[in-house]
Formats: C-alpha cells, structure tokens, sequence
C-alpha cells in the first residue's frame, strides 16, 4: 500500500518541494524524510542570513550615529577652545602684556615663543608682629561649690527656710523637721541619766565601806557610760532636725513642701557657691610639659555669643586618660555679676607661648615642594626662591621661623610663572588693575567681543588646532528615520 508520506511528498501542499519538479522516482519513504529535513536545512540557512543581514544593517546606523555624535563632541571643544584663548587674550591686555601670538611686526604671523622681558608678580613685605602658640578644647562649666540638701533622718517638714533662686548665707537653717518625737527622746534619756548617776555614786560610796564588791561598781560606771551615750545619740538626732546651709551660694527650685513626710536621703534643693566658676578641659598629652597653674586662658560660652572671660588654671588632674591620651585641667573664672551657670558649654584657648617680633607672611606667600616650603623673595628686580621653616598659622599669616627677615619683599601672586632664580620681575600693583565696572579691553582683532555673543571666536593663530576626526564620516543614512526610543 501507498504510504501517507509519498502522497505528502506528492502533494502540492508540500512547502519543501513546492515550486520543485516532481520527481517521480521518490517512493520510498525513507528518501522522502531525507528530502524534507534537507528543505529544512536551507530554510533555516536563509533565516540565519536574513538575520545576520539586519544586524550589520542596524549596527551600522549606530556607528553613523556614535560618528555624529563625535563630530558634536569635537566642534564644541574647538569652540570652547576659542573662547579660552579669547579669555587669556583679554587678561593678558589687561595685565599689560603682549600676547603669545603678535611678532615682531605686530602681525598675526609670528613664529611663536611666549612674552618677553620681566614677569609681573605682586609682593608685599614680611612684617614683624606678635604671634601665640595656643592650644583649643571645649569643656562644661562647674559652681565653685555645689551639693544636694539630704536629710540624714526621716520626718516630715515643719518649715522651710528659704524661697526658690535664693541667694543665701552660710548657717541658715533650709529645712526644719518636726523635733517633737526627737525632743521628747531626749527628754527621756536625760531622765535615765540622772538615774544611772545617782547609782553609779552609791556604788562608789559603799564599795569605799566594802559593802558591795568592785564588780558592782564598776557595773554601776558601765551603765552610765551607757546612757551617757544614749544622750549623746538623742542630741544628735535632735540636731539632724535642723538642715542648715554649709556655705553661702544660690539655692534652686525646691521639690519639696512644708507638710512632706521625707526619708533619709531624699533630695530637697540644690545650694551653690557661684561667685567663681569652674571649667574642665582635656587637653592633648604633648603640652603637658608647657602647662602650669596659673596660666592663663580665654573661655568663651555659647550662650553669650561676642563676650570672653578671663580665666587661669587652677590644677591638672594626676592622669592621663589611656584612651583618649588627654590631660583633664581644670580652670576657675570669676563670675562677681553672676551670669555664668553650671552646665554651660564653653569653648577654651590656652596660650602656651607668646613671641613677640615674629616674622609673618600671608598664606598664599608659601609654596610647598614635597616636605619642605619655599618663597619667592624679590631683590633689586630679581627673584630668588628660599627654603623656610614655618612655625605658627593664625589668622591667613604663616609665622617664618627661620629664612626670611622682616621688611623683606616676597611673592604672593604669580609665582607659577618664575621658573629659575634671578628671573626678571615686574611688581604689579593690585590696586590698579580694573574693577569689575572698568571697561573690558579690546582684542587684537580690533573692536571688543563680547563672550556671551553667538559669533564664532577666532582661535590664536599660535594655537595648532588639531583635525575633525568626524569630517570623513559618511552622512547619516537613518537621518530621516525616526530614532529609536
């Protein structure tokens, strides 16, 4: 019988041998898998090439793209290039100097080289003044003297003897607790003592008689130590009644009220002395050598901006903190208008030296090559560049301790353009240059251009402007599709 396969084969529906003349040798099954799995082979060939097609189609509109963009890229650096060298044409004219392109025939066809003659620089003097080597902390203020009012007994208040904020003496009584128990104690071993005396003094009399035994008398003397004892205690406690104040200081809100039952220990008020304050500091280790009391120091506190406070040091601790490596020193201010307070935070400067005649320089007269610093200084028209050795920085001035003398020009501005000693200089006043209102100078061109204009700026002809890498680029040929989201 015929196979279903050889009538497929035979079939025009067959998309393999489609098109293809029938071969009328073909029936045998097997031949006819081959022949389809062949067809399908090509098929799928052709689709690997249609693919591999669209892929070098669209990976060369991207290059056409990235060239584009390129192009873009290296025109906008030709025009910032222009306007930087436009820029340097104007502050070179303002400055008074020629510029890096005019010849010798103040054309545009020179053959290079930079401006001649001396190089303008601005100097000032070295001067002398007076400098100080200072440490900084910060710390918190502390009362000269400060405790919490306890009761050393339970009770409860029968007075109070002060107002809230108070400023009070030294021996006025704070608090006074109820002494009718306490009396009535007392009282009662008073009682006991008259007793005890008066059998200790009979024993006495008849142990003289031998009519009672030592033992006896000595039982007797006992006992009245005993009570004697016993009214000490009563007096004492009597006198824990009465809280007064150990020194004279301010006295602060109260948390209690005449009428409270207090136990022993419980806290009523605070009283301090703040007629001195106290304020610690920790201090690096490696000024303990120049600290010692007496030294001064200069506090000031946050919540008095603009006020600074005279103070010395009054101790330094015994140790040094092993985890920080600090000294904690404590210094004591006076505060006779009372506006200090315990707990402010304040930040401290301790003089540890004071030179005077220090020869200062600006900040920006320094010029630091690796670990050692330099300056330039100028004499009779030249520059001569001297390694110096700074010591204290304060206030935008560097102290010389070493290399330069006072009274001595040096270059603050324009040392990146001295390259050797003996240079040819030229001092520049600052004062003279234009301000912001003078007018700018024109170009070599001709006529001013402005910097924010749209017109192109010519480049210095000097300058070699190097070639549009994008110029050769073939134009884009996805220009007109629409560019992909």
């Amino acid at each position: 019988r015929a196979h279903p396969v050889q009538g497929f084969l035979k079939s025009p529906a067959n998309p393999y041998t489609s098109g293809a003349t029938p071969d009328p040798g073909v029936n045998d099954t097997a031949t006819g898998i081959n022949l389809i799995q062949t067809a399908a082979a090509r098929r799928i060939q052709r689709k690997k090439e249609e693919i591999m097609k669209a892929d070098r189609e669209v990976g060369l509109q991207q290059l056409v793209r990235g060239a584009g963009g390129l192009h873009a890229g290296v025109g906008l650096v030709h025009a910032l290039q222009r306007l930087a060298m436009a820029a340097l044409d104007l502050a070179r004219r303002g400055l008074g100097l020629a510029s890096p392109g005019a010849g010798a025939g103040g054309g545009g066809g020179g053959g290079g080289g930079g401006p001649k003659g001396p190089v303008g620089v601005e100097v000032v003097a070295a001067k002398s003044g007076t400098i100080q080597d200072e440490v900084a902390a910060v710390g918190t203020l502390r009362a000269n003297e400060s405790v919490v009012i306890k009761p050393e007994i339970a009770g409860r208040i029968s007075k109070l003897g002060f107002g809230d904020g108070e400023r009070i003496r030294a021996g006025r009584v704070l608090v006074q607790l109820d002494t009718s128990i306490p009396a009535a104690e007392l009282e009662q071993v008073r009682a006991e003592r008259a007793l005890a005396l008066a059998k200790y003094e009979r024993a006495v009399e008849l142990a003289q008689k031998n009519f009672v035994s030592a033992q006896a008398r000595e039982e007797a003397g006992a006992n009245l130590q005993v009570v004697d004892a016993r009214l000490s205690l009563a007096r004492a406690r009597l006198e824990k009644s009465s809280i007064t104040a150990p020194f004279g200081g301010i006295v602060g809100l109260r948390n209690v009220a005449p009428g409270d039952f207090v136990k022993d220990g419980a806290e009523l008020v605070t009283l301090e002395d703040t007629t001195s304050m106290k304020v610690d500091l920790r201090l690096p280790e490696r000024v303990i050598g120049r600290l010692r009391r007496g030294q001064m120091l200069e506090v000031s506190v946050e919540a008095l901006p603009g006020r600074t406070f005279k103070a010395a040091i009054d101790a330094l601790d015994a140790t040094v903190d092993a985890n920080g490596r600090s000294i904690l020193v404590r210094g004591r201010i006076p505060n006779s208008d009372d506006i200090l307070r315990t707990g402010m935070f304040a930040r401290a400067r301790v003089v540890l030296s004071q030179r005077e005649n220090a020869v200062l320089v600006p900040e920006e007269a320094i010029v630091p090559q690796g670990p050692d610093l330099f300056v330039w200084r100028i004499a009779e028209g030249k520059a001569s560049k001297v390694k110096v050795r700074a010591g204290v920085r304060r206030d935008s001035q560097v102290e010389i301790v070493e290399g330069l003398a006072t009274g001595e020009s040096i270059v603050v501005a324009g040392q990146l353009k001295l390259n050797r000693d003996g240079q040819d200089v030229r001092i520049i006043d600052p004062s003279k240059r234009g301000g912001p209102g003078a007018p700018s100078p024109a170009p070599s061109g001709g006529g001013p251009v402005p910097l924010n204009s749209a017109a192109p700026v010519p480049p210095n002809p000097g300058a070699p402007v190097p070639p549009n890498p994008a110029a050769s680029v073939p134009a884009n040929p996805a220009a007109t599709a629409p560019a992909s989201k």
